[in-house]
C-alpha cells in the first residue's frame, strides 16, 4: 500500500492501465489517498509520482486490503458470514462504504464483502457528518492516524471542528483520555462527571478567576495634574486616581519614581504594578497577573492559568 498526496479523482487517473492490479484503498482527505495492490505495479506508480514531485510513501502492511488481491477471499467471507442477522441501528451510522447514512438492515453479508474490496470513503463520510451539524470528532484508536487528514479537510473546506485522540503512542493512557475528556467538556459536550471519577479521587475546587464582561481598564483622571512622560516634566509619574467598575471606591497608592516597581494588593485576587518611568515612548501601563495558588495541582501536576 502507498499513501499519496492526491485527491481521489487524481489518484484514479494515475491508475489508468493497471486497474486490474492496483486500486484506491481509502480516501482520507481532500488530498490524502491510499493506494493498494500488487507491490511491483505500486512501486512503479510511486516512482512516477515522485518524479512529478508529488508526495507519496509506501505503507508497510501484511496484505493489500481493498485491492484486486481481495477478490479470491470474497467467497470465503460470504460463507463465513452466513446467518448474519443485522438489527436496526440505535444511532445514525455514516458508512465509509457508501459515504452516507446507512441503516442497520443494510449491514448484511454483501455489505461486508464490499467493505473488504471497495475503497474506504472516510473523507466523504466525515464531510457528510459536518454538513449535518457535527463538529466534534474523537478517534478511537491506539494512536491517532486520521486526525491530521480530518484537519486538512476542515481547512480545505473552511470549516471549524474539534478533533481529539483517545490514546497516543508512548504517552500515559489516563492522561490522554482525561485530556480529551476535558477538551470535550470545553467544547460544550455534556460530560457526566459522577461515575468513577468521584470515587477514585476527591474532587478539589480550583482557584476562581474573576472575569466579567465589562471594561475595567484604569483611566487617568482628566485635568488633575497628571501628564505624559514625553512632556518633559521629570520627577513625577502618571498615576490613576480612580478605578474602573471592578475596583470601584479603591485608590491605588503612588508608585516610587525610581527603582524596582512595587506590587500592590488590590481586590479581586489580582495584583497591579506600573512600568518604570524610564520608558521614553509611552506612559506607565498597569500590568496585571492572576494570583494563583502555588499548590494548585491536578493528578500531581502543577497547574498554571494561560
Amino acid at each position: 500500500m502507498a499513501a499519496v498526496e492526491l485527491s481521489i479523482e487524481e489518484a484514479g487517473r494515475t491508475l489508468v492501465g493497471c486497474e486490474d492490479r492496483v486500486s484506491i484503498a481509502a480516501s482520507n482527505g481532500p488530498t490524502s489517498t491510499v493506494l493498494s495492490g500488487d507491490p511491483t505495479a505500486l512501486a512503479g506508480i510511486v516512482d512516477q509520482l515522485q518524479r512529478r514531485d508529488v508526495f507519496c510513501r509506501m505503507v508497510k502492511v501484511d496484505f493489500a486490503s481493498h485491492s484486486p488481491q481481495m477478490e479470491p477471499l470474497r467467497a470465503d467471507l460470504l460463507q463465513a458470514l452466513q446467518g448474519l442477522q443485522p438489527r436496526a441501528e440505535t444511532v445514525p451510522i455514516y458508512s465509509t462504504v457508501t459515504g452516507k447514512i446507512s441503516h442497520g438492515p443494510e449491514f448484511d453479508t454483501l455489505y461486508w464483502a464490499r467493505s473488504m474490496r471497495e475503497p474506504v470513503l472516510f473523507a466523504t463520510a466525515v464531510q457528510r457528518l459536518v454538513e449535518d451539524g457535527h463538529d466534534i470528532f474523537l478517534e478511537i484508536s491506539p494512536h491517532p492516524i486520521l486526525l491530521s487528514a480530518m484537519q486538512q479537510g476542515f481547512h480545505h473546506f473552511a470549516q471549524e471542528a474539534a478533533v481529539l485522540p483517545s490514546l497516543r503512542r508512548d504517552e500515559d493512557e489516563r492522561a490522554v483520555l482525561l485530556g480529551s475528556l476535558g477538551a470535550l467538556f470545553a467544547c460544550g459536550y455534556p460530560v457526566d462527571w459522577k461515575p468513577d471519577l468521584s470515587n477514585r479521587r476527591p474532587l478539589r475546587a480550583t482557584a476562581e478567576l474573576p472575569v466579567a464582561a465589562e471594561r475595567c481598564w484604569l483611566e487617568p483622571p482628566a485635568a488633575d495634574g497628571n501628564f505624559h512622560p514625553r512632556a518633559g516634566r521629570a520627577g513625577r509619574k502618571w498615576r490613576p486616581s480612580s478605578a474602573g467598575p471592578a475596583l470601584r471606591n479603591r485608590r491605588i497608592p503612588r508608585e516610587p519614581t525610581s527603582g524596582k516597581p512595587r506590587w500592590t494588593r488590590i481586590p479581586c485576587r489580582i495584583w497591579m504594578t506600573t512600568a518604570s518611568r524610564a520608558s521614553p515612548c509611552c506612559p506607565p501601563r498597569p500590568m496585571w497577573r492572576w494570583r494563583w495558588p502555588s499548590r494548585a495541582k491536578v493528578f500531581g501536576a502543577q497547574v498554571h492559568p494561560r
